[in-house]
């Protein structure tokens, strides 16, 4: 079954991906908050916005991903992901898993990059200070 996914921009800085919200906070911090557990179709809504995004943003980037309310995504979700996070740099990526599912989530995602520029937090605030730091 294919799920209806439907990308819409509130306002210049915020978008919806069906009751997900993703914004661009100050410092040019592209923020997803995950809800449920992600499908092919969810997936691939993020891997377009997430490069229609980058686009508008001028200098550094960095993103964050919410991972506290997310369930476990489809096999394929989990690759459009990894896929996301390689063919779309940022300076930092920084997975907010203040739970224990979610850290597994975050770090089955993270094994598989060998990039030590993304890391798992239990907070946004020292996800921002790692972004700040050298």
């Amino acid at each position: 079954m294919t799920e209806k996914v439907e990308i819409k921009r509130i306002n210049k800085n915020e978008f919806h991906i069906n009751d997900m919200v993703v914004m661009i906070l100050e410092d040019n911090i592209i923020e997803f908050s995950a809800i449920g557990s992600p499908s092919e179709e969810f997936a691939n809504a993020c891997y377009q916005l997430d490069a229609e995004m980058l686009k508008e943003i001028e200098g550094k980037a960095y993103r964050i991903i919410n991972l506290n309310k997310a369930g476990k995504p489809s096999k394929k979700a989990r690759e459009i992901f990894q896929k996301l996070l390689k063919e779309h740099p940022v300076e930092k990526t920084a997975f907010i898993a203040a739970n224990p599912v979610a850290k597994i989530i975050a770090s089955f995602i993270i094994s598989f990059l060998n990039n030590d520029d993304i890391k798992v937090f239990s907070s946004q605030k020292n996800a921002i200070e790692w972004f700040k730091s050298k």
